[in-house]
């Protein structure tokens, strides 16, 4: 076989044999780690399956437009291709089989490989593409493997990700056999007491840089992530003013955790000193609240009003309300909606402490000058 056929065979059991069954939540096939070499081919190569990549495409555009309004989006993209790959190399290694004496060896190659993928991700261009890596992200870790153990009156056999062949399972009353299934989630692979050498790896951190390349999954877990900071890759997502959107439809959901961690996270120093990113991560924490307030919004549990980051939070609407330029740009919303977020700012005027205030007022006036646009019309 040519090197040219060999790569085409690869991509192709990628697609269909990995990233279809993936998404529709069969079983993924994995036969041999991805060299980022293949990248060069993957990147212009086309399936031998067109069924294979319409039936991807579908899942993804329902999955991505779930969150906010699409065009279309790409598959293949690079983006998505390099990150399917990853998650495959990533999957391999956590195959027991590379636990024997001869195969060790190759794991820190395979590491090495699927790091290589990550690095080949580039901030996404799009929403479809932002979405889509989403969906692929939230679909991997999803996946189960299913591991059997099967014992007979002379032998134990153990298929970890594997099929349990015919022959081990025949005659099961004259030869005695049991057998013992369990399913494990994708993330318990990473480490295992049978597999020691497994956790010297770090799969947990390298799972970890991989979602780090899908900032939608990254922002949309915000109230899970007491260190969440802004990036440039999830700065560049809440630009995008339906993502943005999405985002705080989402975070109303567990409003004041994750509204702490947002204004945790603004108070950076790095942020600070970046009006023009400042005024993105304002945007997204004046649209949680007007979102969490015309939704109904919960009281705060007593905690959280002591919490300096939640008070930070709601410092930043009352703000917004008392500066003229910003209040001017409530001439977007309904009276109804400017009514609401007034009551909410005033509920809550009297709990800030005037220093964290003026410090808000001041980060707020430096952000008005790179975007004039605060409240979502």
């Amino acid at each position: 076989m040519s090197d040219a056929a060999a790569l085409q065979a690869a991509y192709d059991q990628l697609v269909e044999g990995f990233v279809l069954p993936l998404l529709e939540g069969g079983s993924p096939s994995v036969t041999r780690p991805l060299a980022p070499g293949c990248m060069s081919h993957f990147a212009a190569a086309s399936s031998a399956s067109p069924e294979a990549d319409r039936r991807i495409f579908d899942v993804l555009y329902r999955g991505a437009s779930s969150h906010a309004p699409l065009g279309t989006i790409a598959w293949p993209s690079r983006g998505l291709v390099a990150m399917a790959a990853a998650l495959h190399d990533l999957l391999f290694l956590t195959d027991p089989a590379l636990d024997r004496l001869f195969a060790r060896g190759a794991r820190p190659i395979i590491r090495e490989w699927t790091w290589r993928w990550i690095e080949l991700i580039e901030l996404p261009a799009t929403r479809g593409e932002a979405l889509a890596r989403h969906v692929l992200l939230s679909r991997a870790r999803k996946l189960r493997r299913r591991d059997v153990v099967v014992r007979n009156w002379a032998y134990t056999y153990r298929f970890f990700g594997r099929r349990v062949p015919a022959n081990v399972v025949a005659l099961p009353r004259l030869r005695f056999v049991r057998q013992e299934e369990s399913l494990r989630p994708f993330g318990e692979l990473f480490e295992s007491e049978r597999d020691p050498g497994l956790a010297k790896l770090g799969l947990r951190e390298l799972m970890g840089e991989l979602a780090e390349r899908s900032p939608m999954t990254t922002l949309l877990e915000v109230a899970a992530r007491p260190e969440f900071r802004f990036s440039t890759a999830t700065l560049s997502v809440l630009s995008d003013r339906a993502l943005r959107g999405a985002v705080a439809r989402a975070l109303a959901e567990d409003e004041w955790r994750a509204a702490a961690n947002l204004a945790r996270a603004s108070a950076d120093p790095t942020l600070a000193s970046a009006p023009a990113l400042m005024a993105i991560a304002i945007q997204l924490l004046l649209e949680l609240h007007l979102t969490s307030a015309l939704a109904g919004e919960a009281e705060p549990p007593r905690s959280a009003t002591s919490d300096a980051s939640v008070l930070r939070y709601l410092a930043i609407l009352v703000a917004s309300l008392d500066d003229d330029r910003a209040a001017r740009e409530l001439g977007v919303l309904t009276d109804t909606h400017r009514l609401v977020l007034q009551r909410r700012a005033e509920r809550y005027r009297a709990s800030l402490p005037p220093p964290l205030l003026d410090e808000v007022r001041a980060q707020l006036a430096s952000a008005l000058a790179y975007e004039p646009r605060f409240l979502p019309s």
